[in-house]
């Protein structure tokens, strides 16, 4: 039925949609991939051979040399011109590797045969004497097979070479048709098949006898196709990968006869190969046979050789994607598959690869979904997915098939692109939530697209986010801004819903999720609340301490898994909640998650939960409390999902949409990596520079992880020890762990840092012990071990420390003997000693007590004159005249100064001697101190007649200095100037030289200044004597050792320079800044 000209019904679509899943070809399937190439430190992106050895490390084989790859790092190996050995290897150009029963590593290249020495760590070519057929003989070893007994089959341009590496024999094997010999296979039963360009044939490696196996099951000609490679799988089925014809298999006929049965492309059979140049071969451990294609990535051949799969292991373009030729295959201990590509690097495939498929649309490709923003899933039946988009409408996927069909605007008249949920009804008709265009129906029977919206109905809002069914034939949306809608089709009525008619936390309605028969759980920006249609009434959650984060949550997805288990996506990480008890638990990225948000829940069929996130997708095991996350890196879409984009469909898989498309989940296939996994140490750097075997300076012998002791010299102190995971499944989820017994007391848990330094170890013996584990966290606890002598050099040596010791004993003799001579002369000494110091205790004994004589006579003084003074007032006050009292007060006064003077110098002085004066520098303008100062001084300074000016001209500098210390030492000198200074003189106040530390300031007087012999005992306590001033003013001496104290305590100095009746001039320093003071 048409409903438009030039559109198809979409029943129509879905029926040539179901006719084409027989005729069309499925869309290659994405096999997740690591990828490794030269910017990861691969020699060369053309990959031509891959092998592992024994210990677990992947040799790799490329157009530029040999590489050794650990999981993390590449070491290169490579022909060097400027370090040319005689039996160095022969070039760059790798064509094939194989390792024997006993580990050694055979090389291939374009001119000859090497080995890997792994006591130099370097390739070593094989020489030949002259006599031997390979003399002068350059081999092309294209590929190499080694026998039980180490014996080496070389197929090369010149025929077959037998080497036997024991007896340096060589075989050259002529008699077989033809010259290029392109591949050799060694079969389980003695028998060495080998490819040519004219075919497949086998030769008897007893009688040497060669049959040519080139007639197919059909009576077809297969003499001139070229083999390239040649494998026998776990059933002893030879098969061979052909340049033109596809895959061969060699089956016996009834007559007993190899043949050859054909698997090439049939364009009658969409599960046939659709590739006929095949450049390699792999079987893996479940008898899958895999093959690399030229220009058209690998093909899968199942256990039950009955269906080709086709994979592409880049997530591009299909047109881009079959540029990449799978040159080599190999499948590692861990069943890991490894794709060896021209000129596009290592892809390694874990095992577990296709239990995540992902899906994203292609440029141009009219096979892939038509938008990567996929936004809701809905399953039509058991073989189509409907999947909506945020921007190209309904996509229709095929899941037998990958094939997918669309419906847009542009095919359809479906009014919009921007779709954000789907479900049907019970009627059979689908409804679509869109951006744009409100709610859009479909009728099944009129096959036509209807938009309900704000123009033509009573619905709130044109964007939607989810849609749900309701209780009566009815459906509840959520709204972007305008709250809950319901609807009712039949009878064309809405209810709406909104914070101001309503307890609805807020207008932003995300989910509908229905929690029982009689009501639904509603999530918002602003919480969840659940809501009973029979009443149209909404509860919130209970407000408790457990609840309270919920009640408030930006709610995204609701999971109801029980009455009584409920599981709830947020912004703000996973709720678990019970409605019946209330209570409840979080999980966020502290309990294992790669982010906070969660964006969509499912539960598989055996009870598993899994979520979608905005950095990945987790599992959650219940049993162990634990999540498995999963990245891009494993084959997801990206590792950002959107918003309840999710479906599990009949068969149990889950689905989840995101930015770049969508994954499925076949969880029955998401196995655990339980393989334990090796760990080797991979280098040893010494003074952060590697060391290789058997070099000057170099403590090891062979690679370091062939050994188990190492002697290192203290002298090299800085060791850093390089360790491996070889699991190669996850590599970079690899965990390490490292402990050096009696250095460390427990296990170093480092993470994927896979490195340990040690600087400076003490002379000893030491263990180094290293475990790791896989990315699925299986330990390998055993792990490995080194023993590590740090060995001393001679002079650390136990024959040097008895030498010493013996030495140290005869000296020790001798000196003793030498001290008890001596002893006398130092009795002596001592008793001298004892003496000066008895004398100059009473020396100071003495200066103490001429101290306090003369403090008591000058306190003494004052106190005489007041308290003279004081009885003539008592007396007889009445017989002085005012001019009298006047002079009498003024007396009293200036004793009264003198007294307060002397004790408040003498506190200060006490004060100083006893430590606790408090000390707190801080810069302080010098201008504004002194005028500060002479404020204070100028009234004696006046009444004495002197005059004092300050003639520092600079008012901008500062000193550091303690604000009350520098003020006594500015007053006391001033004072002290004044004091012996003659009326009508002056005092002033000068700066000296002075540098970048100190500032030099002087106190200069025209007074009666003081002979020599008084200047240098003018600071010293037990030679101090005081002087009257010229007008008979009494003092301590007190006031200049204060000074002296004081200024020394700022790190600086004060001096004096007089001349008898010329005046003095008091200098001191003071400084600028704190750094002087050492803070």
């Amino acid at each position: 039925m048409i409903v438009k000209q030039g559109y198809i019904g979409v029943l129509a679509i879905l029926l040539i949609f179901s006719i084409q899943t027989n005729r069309v070809f499925a869309q290659p399937e994405f096999l997740p991939v690591n990828h490794f190439g030269t910017n990861e430190g691969l020699s060369s992106s053309s990959v031509t051979s891959i092998a592992q050895d024994h210990k677990g490390f992947m040799w790799i084989g490329t157009r530029k040399g040999l590489n050794r790859f650990d999981g993390y790092h590449f070491k290169t190996y490579r022909q060097d011109e400027k370090e040319m050995e005689e039996n160095a290897m022969p070039d760059n150009l790798i064509l094939s590797l194989s390792i024997d029963d006993d580990n050694n590593l055979y090389v291939g290249a374009n001119s000859g045969l090497s080995f890997y020495d792994p006591t130099r760590d370097k390739l070593h070519s094989f020489k030949y004497d002259s006599t031997s057929c390979l003399y002068n003989l350059p081999i092309q070893a294209r590929a190499i097979q080694v026998d039980e007994g180490g014996s080496v089959y070389i197929a090369s341009s010149n025929g077959i070479f037998y080497f036997n590496p024991q007896k340096n024999t060589v075989e050259h094997i002529t008699n077989l048709g033809v010259s290029v010999i392109d591949d050799v296979f060694l079969a389980s039963d003695g028998r060495l098949w080998f490819g040519s360009g004219n075919g497949l044939a086998v030769l008897n490696t007893e009688t040497k006898e060669i049959e040519r196996v080139v007639k197919g099951i059909d009576g077809e000609d297969y003499s001139a196709v070229r083999i390239d490679e040649i494998i026998e799988d776990q059933l002893g089925i030879i098969w061979a990968a052909t340049y033109t014809k596809g895959l061969f298999a060699v089956v016996q006929n009834n007559n007993g006869e190899n043949r050859l049965k054909n698997f090439r492309h049939n364009p009658n059979n969409p599960g046939s190969i659709s590739a006929n140049r095949l450049l390699s071969l792999v079987v893996d451990k479940n008898n899958n046979i895999w093959m690399g294609a030229e220009n058209d990535g690998i093909y899968c051949l199942n256990k039950n050789r009955q269906h080709f799969k086709h994979y592409l292991s880049a997530k591009s373009d299909p047109l881009v994607a079959k540029t990449y030729s799978g040159e080599s295959l190999f499948i590692d201990s861990g069943n890991n598959l490894w794709i060896g590509t021209y000129a596009n690097g290592i892809q390694i495939a874990p095992e577990n690869g296709e239990a995540i498929v992902s899906y994203s649309r292609f440029k141009g490709g009219n096979q892939s979904n038509t938008n990567n923003m996929v936004s809701a899933f809905f399953e039509l039946n058991d073989s189509t997915i409907a999947l909506t988009t945020d921007g190209g409408g309904v996509n229709l996927m095929n899941k037998k098939t990958g094939f997918f069909t669309s419906l847009n605007t542009a095919n359809s008249d479906l009014p919009n692109d921007y779709l954000l949920s789907i479900l049907d009804d019970e009627a059979g008709h689908y409804w679509l939530a869109s951006w744009g265009s409100g709610l859009v129906r479909y009728d099944v029977h009129r096959e036509v697209f209807s938009s309900i919206n704000t123009s033509n109905s009573s619905i709130p809002d044109n964007n939607l986010f989810h849609l749900c069914r309701g209780n009566h034939s009815d459906l509840l949306i959520a709204t972007f801004s305008s709250g809950l809608a319901r609807y009712f089709p039949k009878e064309n009525e809405w209810e709406i819903f909104n914070i101001e008619n309503s307890d609805l936390p807020s207008n932003n309605v995300n989910v509908i999720c229905r929690a029982d028969d009689e009501s639904f759980f509603i999530g918002t920006n602003s919480g969840l609340v659940r809501y009973f249609p029979e009443n149209n009434t909404f509860a919130g959650l209970p407000v408790n301490q457990q609840m309270q984060a919920l009640s408030t949550a930006h709610v995204y997805d609701i999971l109801v898994e029980s009455p009584t288990s409920v599981w709830v996506g947020s912004l703000s990480g996973l709720y678990h909640f019970n409605p019946k008890t209330e209570d409840a638990r979080i999980f966020t990225v502290n309990n294992g998650l790669p982010n906070n948000t969660i964006n969509a829940i499912l539960k598989d069929t055996s009870g598993v939960l899994w979520l979608s996130t905005s950095e990945g997708l987790c599992r959650y095991n219940n049993k162990q409390d634990e999540f498995d996350c999963y990245y891009s890196e494993d084959g997801l879409q990206s590792n950002e999902f959107r918003p309840r984009s999710k479906l599990i469909d009949s068969a149990g898989n889950l689905y989840f949409g995101g930015i770049n498309g969508f994954s499925v989940i076949n969880p029955g296939k998401m196995k655990k990596n339980d393989h334990v996994p090796v760990v080797k140490l991979t280098e040893l750097e010494i003074f952060n520079k590697v060391v290789h075997p058997n070099e000057p300076g170099s403590p090891l012998q062979r690679v370091i992880s062939e050994v188990e002791e190492i002697k290192i010299p203290e002298k090299q102190s800085v060791l850093t020890f390089h360790f491996s995971v070889l699991d190669y499944t996850r590599p970079a989820k690899n965990q390490h762990a490292y402990m050096l017994e009696r250095f460390h007391s427990d296990w170093i848990y480092c993470g994927t840092r896979n490195q340990a330094t040690y600087t400076n170890l003490d002379p000893g013996t030491y263990t180094l012990r290293v475990k790791g584990a896989n990315g699925d966290g299986i330990w390998n606890e055993e792990g490995i071990a080194l023993k590590i002598t740090i060995v001393p050099p001679w002079w650390k040596s136990w024959w040097f420390m008895l030498i010493l010791l013996i030495t140290f004993v005869s000296i020790y003799w001798l000196v003793n003997h030498m001290r008890i001579k001596s002893l006398e002369q130092q009795k002596h000494k001592l008793e001298r000693a004892v003496a000066e110091r008895t004398n100059e205790l009473a020396e100071i004994n003495a200066t103490k007590d001429k101290l306090f004589s003369v403090i008591a006579h000058d306190l003494r003084n004052p106190f005489n004159v007041i308290l003279g003074y004081t009885d003539v007032l008592i007396e007889g006050y009445q017989k002085f005249d005012k001019q009298m009292m006047e002079q009498i007060l003024e007396n009293l006064k200036t004793a009264g100064d003198g007294a307060f003077t002397l004790l408040e110098n003498l506190l200060n002085w006490s004060r100083s001697q006893r430590g606790v004066i408090e000390f707190s520098p801080k810069s302080i303008l010098l201008a504004d101190f002194i005028a500060v100062v002479l404020f204070e001084i100028e009234a004696v300074a006046k009444k004495k007649g002197v005059a004092i000016e300050n003639r520092i001209q600079n008012k901008s500098i500062e000193v550091y200095a303690d604000y009350n210390m520098l003020l006594l030492i500015f007053r006391n000198l001033l004072t002290n100037a004044v004091k012996f200074s003659n009326t009508g003189s002056s005092v002033y106040i000068v700066n000296g030289e002075s540098d970048d530390r100190f500032i030099t300031m002087g106190i200069r007087d025209e007074g009666v200044g003081m002979e020599p012999d008084k200047m240098k005992y003018l600071f010293k306590a037990e030679k101090q004597e005081t002087r009257p001033g010229t007008k008979g003013e009494k003092g301590s001496g007190l006031g200049l050792m204060l000074c002296k104290e004081f200024i020394e305590r700022h790190n600086g100095k004060i001096w004096v320079e007089s001349s008898l009746d010329k005046g003095s001039v008091f200098w001191f320093t003071m400084p600028l800044n704190e750094k002087v003071l050492g803070k």
